[in-house]
């Protein structure tokens, strides 16, 4: 039988991992965001013929996105990078990685989404805990028009624990679940995120 964790136990498996000494919470993100670009790579036919445009929002959910931009980028798969909010500071990630920023854009109204595209969200992950406002609502509701989404970890919107939406939600062709599924993937509109994870 595989675990399913809520956001308490997905947040102690990666503590206890660390603090075991096995890998850092850096290596941990670095191992993850790879993985993320090799799924693309094997599991999304005609690759190098889409465009890939990951949307980063705050918290390691976004720092997975850039990094996995990183590596999208560094296998030769067409991908940009549109960060949310300008406040927002990766700034070990920039120093770490070698991050093209003439194809980093931050959102605002003038972005238009395409609908044909392929669409990293890394917007929120579980640590989501209070409704959506704002910029993050608006990038929400264009993403949720979009049809080619892959979510990292949970459909942003999504509360990890109950499977209820913080107004609005994206709803996923892929969920790439990091460790093991999340409660919220068999619950409310949780349930209706995905097509398969």
């Amino acid at each position: 039988m595989i675990p399913i964790l809520n956001k308490r136990e997905s947040f102690q498996l990666d503590t206890k991992t660390i603090e075991a000494g096995f890998l850092s919470q850096k290596k941990l993100m670095d191992n993850a965001c790879r993985r993320i670009a090799q799924f693309i790579l094997e599991n999304i036919n005609n690759t190098y013929n889409h465009k890939f445009i990951i949307i980063a929002g705050p918290g390691n959910n976004g720092g997975d996105g850039v990094i996995a931009y990183y590596y999208l980028c560094k296998y030769g798969v067409n991908a940009k990078l549109i960060i949310v909010d300008k406040k927002i500071i990766y700034d070990w990630i920039f120093d770490t990685y070698i991050i093209d920023k003439k194809n980093v854009k931050y959102y605002n109204d003038s972005i238009n989404l395409n609908p044909n595209e392929w669409y990293i969200d890394a917007i929120f992950g579980i640590g989501l805990n209070k409704p959506i406002k704002n910029k993050y609502k608006n990038i929400i509701k264009d993403l949720s028009a979009c049809k080619n989404i892959i979510s990292i970890d949970t459909p942003s919107g999504i509360f990890c624990d109950t499977g209820l939406s913080g107004n609005n939600f994206v709803k996923s062709k892929y969920i790439l679940t990091m460790n093991y599924p999340k409660v919220c993937y068999f619950f409310n509109d949780g349930y209706l995120a995905y097509d398969k994870y």
